[in-house]
């Protein structure tokens, strides 16, 4: 299932919109940054997403859910193409699952913006939520348990960095930079 919204400001790299995608199966959840609300962008978006988490690991996406907004009227035939059937949700209806979980990123949204020692710039926001996301699906929950989301849909635990494995969104930290990249961007 998945559910497109519109960021308040573009993204640092120029992304003004955001899909909330969710499995049912392990109840996997994820934002999925598209350039623009129009059929090619969201179906790239989606379709990039699909590949390197499903498809990239032999697991088949046959059937795919969303509110039943214009442009993915549009795009049922798209979809169609590569083997997957988009059903809409009736007019007035949204994806309620998809709904579910948006309340609890937004609860996680609120409580990073409030443990963070400055005010993030609004256009990190869609970064914000891909991280909040991110650490959504490393907690088991009723359709993956015992495993979490990530570990059934990657079929391997998350690989944290050795010396630094929990840090944390928003953390101000220095890195080095080589003195070829220095030069280069001198």
């Amino acid at each position: 299932m998945f559910d497109i919204s519109k960021l308040v400001v573009p993204s640092v790299n120029g992304y003004t919109h955001s899909i909330r995608v969710v499995s049912e199966h392990e109840g996997y959840f994820a934002i999925v940054p598209a350039k623009t609300a129009t059929g090619k962008d969201l179906f790239e978006a989606v379709h990039a997403f699909i590949a390197s988490v499903y498809n990239a690991r032999s697991h088949r996406v046959v059937l795919a859910h969303a509110d039943a907004e214009n442009v993915m009227k549009s795009m049922k035939a798209v979809f169609g193409s590569v083997g997957i059937t988009l059903t809409l949700s009736p007019p007035g209806q949204h994806a309620q699952r998809v709904e579910r979980y948006t309340q609890h990123l937004n609860k996680g949204v609120r409580a990073t913006l409030d443990a963070l020692p400055y005010v993030l710039p609004a256009e990190l926001h869609l970064y914000l939520e891909m991280s909040v996301a991110d650490a959504m699906t490393l907690v088991p929950n009723s359709a993956s348990w015992p495993l979490s989301p990530y570990e059934k849909a990657h079929g391997c635990r998350r690989q944290f960095h050795s010396s630094l494995p929990f840090l944390s969104f928003g953390t101000v930290c220095m890195a080095a930079m080589g003195d070829v990249k220095r030069k280069h961007m001198a």
